[in-house]
């Protein structure tokens, strides 16, 4: 009993409850973009990125703590698919972001999701790739840039910090940066599933993973979460 007592308060850690945060932060972030409330786009662009920084920062916790989990990588896993795919779909919906900008990186999500369990469930490991890691941060950077140019068209707090045109100009890279983010989602995602129809399918041998420091942004898995 003193065991798994132990065991789920190893779980309540910073890490864990930072990738919990942004699971929480979605559905506020969501709302503010669809109230009819003037500054609801500054304040969720602050959300926003408050979430991303959470992510950055609960990798950093993870390693220097040494508290990296299979519970931890689900949780951080579930986190970042709830917070950008849900907000991307939204911006999409807003017609603030190509429609299948959101479909390609959604299949890419799921896809990569389903090979990342197959091989758990055989106890295998997939390398983690810089690919990924690179995805994921401008991904995460052109949705804050779309939402950032959105709220300088909106509202007193965001023409009051505007110095310079500065959110005008993030405006008009934000669409850029996202069709960056989905060439390098394509890459990525043809990259993992090249690596992972060997192992998954056994005829390579499991992998450690390349680094520790791809948690939590790359796609190396060590084991099944539970």
């Amino acid at each position: 009993m003193a065991r798994h007592g132990t065991s789920r308060i190893q779980h309540i850690n910073p890490p864990n409850l930072l990738s919990l945060s942004r699971i929480i932060l979605t559905l506020p972030i969501v709302l503010l973009l669809l109230s009819p409330w003037e500054e609801g786009y500054f304040v969720g662009a602050l959300l926003f990125t408050l979430a991303v920084i959470t992510d950055i920062l609960d990798g950093y916790l993870a390693r220097r703590g040494k508290s990296t989990s299979s519970l931890g990588v689900f949780l951080d896993l579930v986190a970042d698919k709830v917070l950008v795919l849900a907000v991307l779909w939204l911006l999409a919906y807003l017609s603030m972001v190509p429609d299948w900008m959101a479909v390609v990186i959604s299949v890419r999500e799921f896809v990569i999701m389903g090979f990342r369990w197959w091989a758990a469930s055989k106890g295998r490991v997939i390398p983690a790739a810089a690919w990924g890691k690179g995805k994921t941060v401008i991904t995460s950077v052109g949705i804050a840039a779309v939402i950032i140019g959105e709220s300088s068209k909106r509202g007193a707090w965001a023409t009051a910090i505007n110095l310079a045109g500065w959110m005008d100009f993030v405006a008009v890279i934000s669409i850029p940066l996202l069709a960056v983010a989905t060439l390098l989602t394509l890459i990525s995602g043809t990259l993992y599933v090249r690596v992972a129809l060997p192992v998954v399918l056994g005829s390579a041998q499991p992998q450690p993973p390349t680094l520790p420091d791809d948690h939590p942004s790359g796609e190396a898995i060590s084991q099944a979460p539970h």
